[in-house]
């Protein structure tokens, strides 16, 4: 009997052994798989990044922004002002927001700068906004042009921008 009962003890202490075990291993595989997982969403989150700058930096070459000689970079401003006037193209990127800066905004802060709607002395042409409050702003610099008359001769004229769009994070 006294054999008996130490077997059973014997078997009870085993299988409370194996389960802590079993515990133990399940706890180590759950830990590393939310450091595996933690990894890939930093990763993911590093590649939207980069994805969004690409297409900043080819942004400028699409034809809805593109000057007419087709130089790298070159962001015609009639264009842009056209594009502020159409509502269809704010579904047209799948960014949240996307505005260019002129080089007399560079300096100022958001609160005075003053947008444009088609005149000289402004800073800011906001071609669409969603509003979204946490959001990311990515930025390229860019040659801001536009025709020019003196003396009846029509000119290009080209200044320093700022492509910036903004991204929903």
């Amino acid at each position: 009997m006294v054999s008996l009962k130490k077997a059973q003890l014997r078997i009870q202490e085993m299988s409370f052994m194996l389960v802590a075990v079993a515990l133990f291993f399940v706890l180590i595989g759950l830990f590393g798989l939310s450091f595996l997982n933690s990894n890939l969403q930093k990763n993911a989150q590093s590649i939207q990044e980069a994805e969004v700058l690409a297409s900043v930096i080819n942004l400028a070459e699409s034809p809805e922004f593109s000057c007419v000689n087709q130089r790298s970079g070159c962001v015609d401003m009639y264009k842009v002002i056209g594009l502020m006037n159409n509502e269809n193209y704010e579904n047209y990127w799948e960014f949240s927001s996307l505005s260019i800066l002129r080089e007399s905004g560079f300096n100022k802060s958001k609160e005075n700068l003053i947008d444009c709607f088609g005149e000289e002395d402004c800073d800011r042409f906001v071609v669409f906004d969603k509003n979204i409050k946490n959001e990311e702003k990515i930025s390229s610099f860019i040659s801001l042009c536009h025709i020019e008359y003196e003396n009846y001769y029509p000119y290009e004229k080209c200044e320093l921008g700022k492509l910036i769009v903004g991204r929903e994070m």
